[in-house]
């Protein structure tokens, strides 16, 4: 009998077992098949970035670059007053309206300014100033001209204010500020002074010290602010010392007495000539080709400025002496003739310099000149093409 390998037929029940098994599988896989899909897929979710959806782009607006402003049209400076025939007028004339107007109503026709003393020899100001210093140091006039006022009625008549003030000649200055802006005797700290002190003596402002030279430029700054049209230096000068004794600081040694001078009628000039004010420096004719001109201006004085006030006078030409061997006309003789012959004499050291005569304007008193002479004098810097003049009288007499 061929025996082969012998399979047992499956009991019924362990057949009814399988079955409730592969059912019972098949649930679970039902039961489970959407959360583990959505499982799945959230990890697709978390693992996929999201692009942002497209967004419209904004519209561009090009917007013009600001515009330069457009640059401020430069001011043109005051024209300086043209040419000026002035009368000096004395302190008394310049109170009042009343006063004024009775001193414009003396004048010759052909005058259009007015010169006033507005700083005289001994520091003090005759005009009411605002300039600090000038109030600390006490350099205020008790009795002063309200100058912008005076500028104003002038100018509403037709004339121009000239305003002469005293430079270095300044015992005030030069005792305000002891340690900067006073001449010392040697290298000491004592103030020198030009005389003896019990002969009239006094200190001397140092044109050397730059305070000095700022205080009184500030002075001639207000002069022009209040309606100046021109301002005359005086004094513009060193003081004689016939003993060797004044000291000036260490800037003497460094500069000449001719540049230092030079560079403070610059300054001037430079702090006026943006208003439209003009700077001229005082002379006396005698000063011209005097032997001691290099002691007390470092040269000829007609060089230090563009523009020069020279005073013929005739009291200072008496002799007819105008300089160290140079003689003129004694005006008793021709006053015209001492006029244009010192005009001549100072033209010819300086042919460039701008000069403006200041002449004996005096017709009544101690001085009084007949109209003739008026004339004479006039007629001889007319005759040389001189436009501008001033006349000088202390008193203030100008008529017949």
């Amino acid at each position: 009998m061929n025996r082969g390998a012998y399979r047992a037929t499956p009991h019924p029940i362990a057949i009814a077992l399988g079955i409730v098994l592969v059912a019972g599988l098949v649930f679970v896989g039902i039961s489970v098949y959407e959360p583990v899909a959505g499982f799945i897929m959230s990890l697709g979710e978390r693992i996929t970035p999201q692009l942002p959806e497209e967004e419209e782009p904004e519209d561009i607006i090009v917007t013009a670059p600001p515009a330069e402003p457009e640059p401020e049209p430069e001011q043109s400076k005051p024209e300086p007053a043209g040419e000026i025939r002035a009368a000096y007028m004395p302190f008394s004339s310049a109170g009042d309206n009343a006063s004024i107007k009775t001193f414009l109503g003396i004048l010759p026709n052909s005058v259009n300014g007015v010169m006033i003393d507005v700083k005289d020899s001994q520091g003090r100001l005759l005009y009411r100033s605002s300039n600090e210093n000038a109030i600390a140091w006490g350099a205020a006039s008790e009795q002063v001209v309200d100058l912008a006022a005076l500028a104003e009625t002038l100018n509403a008549e037709g004339y121009h204010l000239v305003a002469r003030m005293h430079t270095f000649s300044d015992p005030i200055c030069a005792r305000g500020d002891r340690e900067r802006n006073a001449i010392k005797y040697g290298d000491s700290e004592m103030l020198w002074l030009d005389n003896f002190q019990d002969q009239g003596g006094k200190p001397w402002s140092n044109p050397y010290a730059p305070t000095v030279r700022g205080y009184l430029t500030d002075i001639a700054a207000e002069l022009a602010g209040k309606g100046a049209a021109m301002v005359v230096l005086d004094g513009m000068r060193f003081p004689d010392d016939n003993t060797g004794t004044a000291f000036f600081g260490s800037a003497a040694a460094r500069q000449s007495r001719a540049e230092i001078l030079k560079e403070f009628v610059s300054q001037v000039e430079g702090a006026l000539e943006p208003l439209g004010v003009r700077v001229a420096v005082n002379v006396p004719a005698t000063a011209v080709g005097h032997v001691f001109r290099d002691a007390r201006y470092g040269g000829s004085p007609l060089e230090l400025a563009g523009e020069v006030v020279l005073s013929i006078l005739p009291e200072e030409l008496a002799e007819g002496y105008l300089a160290e061997g140079v003689i003129v006309t004694r005006p008793g003789t021709d006053l015209g003739a001492m006029v244009s012959e010192t005009y001549a004499y100072a033209k010819s050291q300086n042919g460039s310099v701008r000069i403006i005569p200041l002449l004996r304007g005096q017709m009544s008193g101690e001085l009084a000149l007949t109209k003739e002479q008026m004339d004479a004098q006039l007629s001889a810097i007319g005759g040389r093409d001189v436009g501008e003049y001033i006349l000088y009288s202390q008193s203030g007499a100008y008529g017949s």
